[in-house]
């Protein structure tokens, strides 16, 4: 890899010259020779990044995931992490996306969790991905609720109550006892397979 070309990248995004930034971007990605290159930048671009922001779609597409994709299917607890924490950038490539088709960010931090229960940043990072998506879910009310595709709301309370346990510092728990009270409001005047069974 030629990391003076990722610097002048850098500087590129600094002066707003998008051009340049582009260009550079792209040299740099073709500048790998192989896997553990890729790999071995990651880790290290990982480490300085902030992870509620997009990454650049080439670093993204041509180093970031393909190292990530990599370690995930290798079994890697970090590389699921990481993938879940940047499926924002994920979901918006239809490079990227095509990987994970009808998977959601809450169920590769719930994969995490599964092979590391003990690791209490995702057992977090699970919990505010399902608060996110419940929040998406009950934006509309009293409207409606937005149920996902099959689901009831028993299969919602279920979720809910899940989620509750998961956040054992009660961040949410103002939140979890509303939209309780939603899915419960809503049962109470919705008829047929949305409803579920009691």
């Amino acid at each position: 890899m030629d990391l003076g070309l990722y610097e002048k990248f850098k500087i590129a995004c600094k002066t707003k010259v998008k051009a340049d930034e582009k260009r550079f971007a792209a040299e740099f990605v073709q500048s790998f020779r192989d896997d553990d290159e890729r790999l071995a930048w990651t880790r290290t671009f990982l480490e300085t990044v902030d992870a509620s922001q997009k990454i650049r779609f080439e670093l993204f597409e041509g180093i970031v995931f393909p190292a990530l994709l990599s370690e995930y299917r290798a079994g890697s607890v970090w590389a699921g992490i990481w993938l879940a924490r940047t499926f924002e950038n994920i979901v918006n490539s239809e490079a990227t996306s095509r990987h994970f088709e009808g998977v959601t960010q809450a169920q590769l931090f719930e994969e995490c969790l599964a092979k590391d229960p003990a690791n209490d940043e995702v057992r977090m990072a699970l919990v505010d991905a399902k608060v996110e998506s419940m929040e998406y879910a009950v934006h509309a009310w009293p409207r409606r609720v937005i149920y996902a595709e099959g689901e009831t709301s028993v299969d919602f309370l279920s979720d809910v109550a899940r989620s509750r346990e998961l956040d054992v510092e009660s961040r949410h728990a103002a939140f979890f006892d509303r939209v309780e009270k939603i899915l419960l409001e809503d049962r109470t005047r919705v008829k047929g397979p949305r409803a579920g069974r009691s």
